[in-house]
């Protein structure tokens, strides 16, 4: 049988989701089935060393879109691959460099952020240049052989917003490494200490992750807990950014700083979560949290803001967490309450079958190579789209 040849490319393996997702992919795949290469812009990142041995990596020494475009087309036209697959910003190159690809290439992207959202963001700078990008996203889009989206909700949003067709669009949820997640908490002691019941927050600090509303939140939950003569909660927060000095300062406007430990970044987060006794994602919005499942995949139970992304398909209400309103300091601190209250009487091992029966690695994988079977038997999309 001959096998099919998938290049993944990626901007770099600095800690993302989007990054984890396709090591996990690129370590999974059947390698009797198919032959995988990745391709980096720049050759950096923490998940570098996650990587099998028997992964090809090749840079393109650049991260600008125009560099990256023709180097990733000689890339392609040397090694020839059957397909294509990007995510995040390499999304861009490969649908641009399609042109230059050897005729039979397929490309397939998958979305990791929100449309709507990133259009959003651009339109509060400006409003014509908003405009442009949806047009230029409306005509580059439909040169992908299929677009994976994280959710149903995103797969809904992109259909909508870009206007194409809902056979160009599959939904497969992330992935979790089960057996790695095991392997990285076995034998791992608590690294909390003290009476306080803890909670835990995972990912950059940056307005969109809703710290602005989780400190708020905390201290609106120490208050209520103080109330009824109950020990504060403690918050551990995992995470690198750009607002890690104004966060600081709110936690010391809002007299919890002892209660909040900033902690940088973590190869080995899952010993955090395992040990846990809540998982909390303020996010504004959230494509598909990775970092939830991961806490559900150790047992750990999560409250998550029902923002728009995939947070309604991850959490079970009851079983796995609960959904909290979004950008709501006072909603958000009242489930914390009911949550932390739930907590003894959450069945761990049942938050752990229930996230693996959806999410495991091997199951989502074998969606994977189903979809990359069917693009190579389906007619490859021309490269200027409909």
């Amino acid at each position: 049988m001959t096998r099919i040849k998938v290049l993944f490319v990626l901007p770099t393996l600095d800690g993302g989701g989007a990054e984890r997702v396709f090591v996990h992919l690129l370590n999974h795949l059947n390698r009797e089935r198919f032959e995988v290469a990745l391709v980096l812009g720049l050759r950096r990142g923490t998940y570098l060393a996650d990587l099998r041995d028997d992964i090809e990596v090749i840079e393109l020494g650049a991260l600008q879109s125009a560099k990256v475009v023709t180097s990733l087309a000689r890339v392609v036209r040397r090694r020839r691959p059957d397909i294509v697959f990007s995510t995040v910003y390499s999304n861009f190159a490969a649908l641009l460099g399609r042109a230059f690809f050897p005729r039979g290439t397929r490309v397939v992207v998958r979305e990791s952020s929100s449309i709507k959202t990133r259009l959003e963001d651009v339109a509060s700078r400006s409003r014509s240049r908003a405009l442009l990008v949806e047009t230029f996203l409306r005509r580059l889009y439909p040169r992908a052989d299929r677009i994976v989206c994280q959710s149903d909700f995103a797969r809904a949003e992109i259909q909508s917003i870009l206007r194409l067709p809902a056979a160009l669009l599959t939904r497969i949820y992330n992935p979790v490494d089960f057996p790695a997640i095991e392997t990285l908490t076995q034998n791992q002691p608590s690294p909390y200490s003290g009476p306080a019941r803890q909670i835990l927050a995972v990912g950059r600090l940056r307005s969109y992750k809703g710290y602005a509303f989780l400190l708020p939140a905390l201290a609106q939950l120490h208050a209520r807990q103080c109330e009824a003569g109950e020990v504060p909660a403690h918050l551990t927060i995992l995470g690198e950014g750009e607002d890690e000095a104004a966060l600081r300062q709110l936690a010391l406007d809002l007299k919890i700083a002892d209660a909040v430990d900033f902690r940088s970044f973590d190869r080995n987060p899952f010993r955090w979560m395992k040990h846990a006794d809540l998982f909390v994602s303020a996010s504004i919005d959230e494509a598909f949290s990775n970092v939830a499942l991961e806490a559900m995949a150790c047992g750990t139970p999560g409250v998550l803001t029902d923002c728009p992304g995939g947070n309604r398909e991850i959490v079970e209400e009851g079983v796995t967490g609960w959904l909290a309103p979004n950008q709501n300091a006072a909603g958000l601190a009242d489930v914390l309450y009911d949550a932390l209250a739930k907590v003894p009487e959450i069945d761990h091992a049942a938050v752990t079958r229930s996230c693996r029966e959806r999410f495991d690695v091997a199951a989502i994988t074998a969606q994977y190579e189903a979809l990359f079977n069917n693009v190579m038997a389906s007619r490859p999309r021309k490269y200027y789209g409909n």
